[in-house]
């Protein structure tokens, strides 16, 4: 399952999509990446649960990591809008919440520019509102 997580973290290196997002949520210690395709306002994202605490002498089951969120992005450069799901899952049942986000764009915002590296403010809501902070990185032909 790491192996999946890393793989879909990076992806969006390898996509050449314009932008990647990467956000974290410390109060649910998840991690988020999200990417828009070329020309199209429509993106995706996928998060997973990242948690590296410092075990007991006794017992070493760190770093834990495993997806637990997908969906789709809407983006107008400055700010996106992303929807999709939480997978909770047990012993003998999957249980899916929905989820939607809000993501600002501060650099774009304060400049008033479409491109470029930038810092994010993301607003999540589930079962309770979680606050996140993230970068966006450009990617492919930007410029």
């Amino acid at each position: 399952m790491k192996k999946i997580l890393v793989f879909l973290i990076f992806f969006p290196f390898v996509s050449k999509g314009q932008s990647c997002d990467l956000i974290y949520l410390p109060k649910s210690q998840n991690l988020v990446a999200s990417y828009n395709f070329n020309n199209i306002p429509v993106g995706m994202y996928v998060g997973g649960y990242i948690k590296t605490s410092f075990p007991s002498p006794f017992i070493y089951t760190t770093p834990i990591s495993y997806l637990n969120r997908i969906g789709i992005s809407i983006t107008n450069r400055k700010m996106d809008f992303m929807f999709g799901g939480f997978i909770e899952s047990y012993r003998d049942s999957i249980k899916i919440t929905p989820d939607f986000w809000l993501k600002i764009h501060t650099l774009k915002i304060i400049t008033n520019t479409a491109n470029g590296f930038d810092f994010v403010i993301a607003l999540n809501y589930m079962k309770k509102t979680n606050l996140g902070i993230g970068i966006s990185i450009p990617l492919g032909n930007i410029y």
